[in-house]
């Protein structure tokens, strides 16, 4: 063998040494991942547990009147569908609406503000024993659409680290002002792990049951007993409010709708299913209250949430999806009547700063034509 010519041997020994190193890291790579999941896994179960150890059931007072007070009645907030970090650009909604963190920001503190004004302002001489705000899902814009990974603010867990100090801050401030407030909670489709709609373990893949669930153990933790969440483990959850039985879901399991019915269609088919059901196994409600379809329309038996969000450029392309501006539901329910006075909360904040560009939109176009 001359010096020009290779030495095949120490060449084969190289590259299985070679071979032997990336398939060591690899294996150390592997082990190391394991073990986090591991870790993570414990601790998911250590926090699944320390959950399902907190109290899980409406408070008393929800359901109890106070003797001597003749005036009594609890008032509703219905919260559902902030599609946190969605991005909604105005001029592909032909400048009706917008969305981004900010006006998501705005909007969700001017929801206790203008609630606690209907309250205090609108219908003085009401005794309320506390405030019920059930939260109907779909928090967070979610990944379930390539469109939506692509316009979002952020990341699902970026979201919700930053949202829960904005929701806890208004659950403060429900507390602060009512003294008590209980929080039935479900979950929504946007934010849910997989592509499809599951059916097992449907609640625990979805990050709005992780956003309620963290809400939930943190007041415990503090201590403040103003403060009662109710994180349900299936899609629907039963409360009671005075003699008011209702059912609160998202809506998501209702589908189809068109014409001049509309969402009406699929939302009444879909309450008497459910109504037909529970009253087989000898559990009925009264009035099934959800979100999901961003149009607030409160019938005697169903009060449908209408949305923070507000309209979108998937709505603007579906006829059948007719406008409305971002508002939420409230109610009050009296111990005598169930529920009496309904109105509309107004969530959009005139500081949005989309709303200057529209005069001079509406200008250029005037000229242009």
């Amino acid at each position: 063998m001359t010096a020009a010519e290779p030495d095949v041997q120490a060449l084969g020994a190289d590259l299985q040494e070679q071979r032997h190193k990336e398939e060591t890291a690899a294996l150390r790579r592997q082990l190391k991942e394991a073990l986090s999941k591991q870790v993570l896994d414990q601790r998911y179960q250590e926090f699944a547990g320390e959950v399902a150890a907190l109290p899980n059931a409406p408070p008393s007072w929800t359901t109890t009147k106070k003797r001597g007070k003749p005036k009594q009645a609890t008032p509703v907030a219905h919260l559902s569908d902030t599609h946190w970090d969605e991005y909604v650009d105005p001029a592909q909604v032909n400048w009706v609406n917008a969305y981004d963190r900010e006006i998501a920001g705005l909007r969700l503190r001017r929801f206790p503000d203008r609630t606690i004004r209907l309250c205090d302002e609108y219908l003085t001489g009401v005794e309320y024993p506390g405030i019920v705000v059930p939260i109907s899902g779909d928090m967070f814009s979610g990944n379930i659409h390539d469109e939506l990974k692509e316009t979002n603010a952020g990341h699902l867990t970026e979201a919700l680290r930053y949202w829960i100090d904005q929701l806890e801050a208004v659950i403060k401030v429900f507390a602060e002002h009512f003294g008590k407030v209980y929080i039935p909670w479900v979950v929504g489709n946007h934010p849910r792990q997989s592509k499809k709609p599951r059916a097992k373990g449907a609640v625990r893949d979805n990050f709005d049951w992780l956003l309620g669930s963290l809400l939930a153990r943190d007041f415990a933790r503090d201590g403040d007993k103003r403060v009662r969440f109710e994180v349900s483990e299936a899609l629907d959850l039963q409360f009671n409010i005075y003699q008011t039985r209702y059912l609160q879901t998202h809506g998501n399991q209702f589908r189809g709708g068109s014409g001049i019915a509309a969402e009406l269609s699929p939302l009444l088919i879909g309450e008497s299913r459910k109504r037909e059901k529970h009253q087989a196994v000898d559990d009925p409600f009264d009035v099934l209250i959800c979100g999901h379809w961003h149009r607030r329309n409160c019938l005697e038996r169903v009060k449908m949430n209408g949305s923070v969000k507000g309209y979108d450029e998937y709505a603007l392309g579906m006829p059948r999806l007719r406008y409305q501006e971002p508002m939420l539901s409230f109610w009050l329910d009296t111990p005598e009547h169930g529920i009496t006075i309904e109105a509309p909360i107004f969530v959009a904040h005139p500081a949005e700063k989309w709303r200057k560009d529209i005069p001079e939109r509406r200008a250029n176009a005037l000229e242009a034509a």
